[in-house]
C-alpha cells in the first residue's frame, strides 16, 4: 500500500457498486446480507445500504474457506466410509482412487512396464526361472564331476581353488550363451 493509499479512507458503496466487484446481482448482495455480510450503514425507507470492501472481502473470504472445509470433511467422511464399506485398508495408496482413477494409473503402470521390456530393464519371470534352473543345472553337474574326481586318486592332489575357478569360467560361459551378452 502506498502513502496516499493509507491516507485515502475507503469509500463506502452501495449494492450496485459491491455487486460489480463481486461479479454477483444484487440480489446476490441481499442474500448475503441477510447472511451475516458486514453493512456499514443499514438501509431502509429509501436509503441504500453502505458497504466497506475491506470487510465485505474478509467476510467473503471467510465464508469461503469455512464452505472449502466443510467440503473436503465431507468429502474425507465419503471417502471413509466407502472404504470402510469396501474392506479396504487405509494405509493402501490406491484406496482413495476413484474406479476411473485407478483404471488411469493401471494404464500408466503397464506403459512404463512394457517401455522397461523394451529397454531390457525389466525381465520376464519366465526367463529368470530359466535362467536360474540352467544355473543350478551347471552347478549341480560341476559339483558332481567334482566328486567323482575326488575320488580319482590322480586327482587328489589338485587345488579345490582351481576347481572352483574352472567351474565358475564353465557356468559364466553357459549364462553368456543363455543371456546373450
Amino acid at each position: 500500500m502506498s502513502d496516499i493509499d493509507a491516507a485515502t479512507p475507503e469509500p463506502l458503496l452501495n449494492r450496485a457498486q459491491i455487486a460489480a466487484i463481486f461479479n454477483v446481482s444484487e440480489n446476490t448482495i441481499d442474500k448475503w446480507r441477510v447472511k451475516g455480510m458486514p453493512v456499514e450503514t443499514e438501509g431502509g425507507n429509501g436509503r441504500a445500504y453502505e458497504f466497506k470492501f475491506a470487510d465485505c472481502r474478509a467476510w467473503f473470504d471467510e465464508v469461503q474457506a469455512s464452505a472449502a472445509a466443510e467440503k473436503k470433511a465431507a468429502d474425507d467422511f465419503v471417502a471413509q466410509q466407502r472404504m470402510e464399506f469396501l474392506g479396504v485398508d487405509r494405509r493402501d495408496q490406491n484406496a482413495g482412487l476413484s474406479p476411473a482413477q485407478r483404471r488411469e494409473l493401471a494404464q500408466a503402470e503397464l506403459v512404463w512396464m512394457q517401455a522397461a521390456e523394451r529397454r531390457r530393464s525389466l525381465v520376464q519371470v519366465d526367463e529368470v526361472v530359466d535362467l536360474l534352473d540352467l544355473i543350478f543345472t551347471e552347478v549341480r553337474a560341476g559339483l558332481d564331476g567334482q566328486f567323482i574326481r575326488v575320488l580319482d586318486r590322480r586327482d587328489i592332489q589338485c587345488r579345490p581353488e582351481r576347481r572352483l575357478r574352472e567351474a565358475d569360467r564353465h557356468l559364466e560361459d553357459q549364462v553368456i550363451v543363455f543371456t546373450g551378452k
